[in-house]
């Protein structure tokens, strides 16, 4: 065994489940990028990671980005993380067109 795995949860504020988050682990040695998408039950698995450490991220639309760093992938052991993202601010501009004369 030369491999480890990552897995968790994607969760919002209250702690409702996230299906359709993409996670992405990205080994800080070699760059190496491996990614997953949260089920309907909210989970990820990664599995068959090269031992290293990763930054592991997770992202849908309409919600901030979560990031984790220095996460370790030890030989033959899953790596558990739960990631609980933020609301993301909408912002809207108005255009008002005025009659011209």
């Amino acid at each position: 065994v030369t491999n480890g795995s990552l897995s968790g949860f994607v969760t919002d504020p209250d702690n409702a489940v996230l299906p359709g988050a993409t996670v992405e682990a990205v080994n800080q040695g070699t760059g190496t990028r491996y990614m997953a998408v949260t089920g309907a039950d909210g989970r990820f698995l990664i599995p068959n990671v090269r031992i290293g450490v990763y930054t592991v991220t997770a992202s849908l639309d309409g919600f901030r980005t979560g990031e984790v760093n220095d996460v370790r992938v030890s030989l033959g052991e899953d790596t558990a993380l739960t990631f609980k993202l933020q609301l993301d601010t909408v912002t809207e501009e108005l255009v008002v067109v005025g009659e011209s004369s």
